[in-house]
């Protein structure tokens, strides 16, 4: 359940899901910190045109990161490999 759902079903109050999230663990930095995410992206305060090439960028590069690391992988050995990386957590 996500901590917005959580939010508004427990307190009715959807415009504390940030609060929600850190009591949850679930922010992107406890998530990544359990090694349940791989990586984090830093987001610009407030979108924009003149920022979103940085961001599709920074994107990119973690796309072609991961196809480098995981694109020759068998199905089985993704999923063997995801298997292990959640069992050690």
């Amino acid at each position: 359940m996500g901590s917005e759902m959580c939010i508004r079903d427990r307190w009715k109050d959807s415009s504390k899901a940030k609060e929600a999230a850190e009591v949850m663990k679930l922010t992107a930095e406890n998530l990544k910190a359990q090694g349940i995410v791989e990586r984090v992206f830093a987001e610009p305060e407030t979108y924009t045109v003149q920022n979103m090439d940085s961001v599709i960028m920074q994107i990119n590069e973690a796309i072609e990161e991961f196809l480098m690391r995981y694109g020759s992988m068998s199905e089985q050995e993704l999923i063997r490999h995801r298997y292990e990386r959640f069992r050690n957590m």
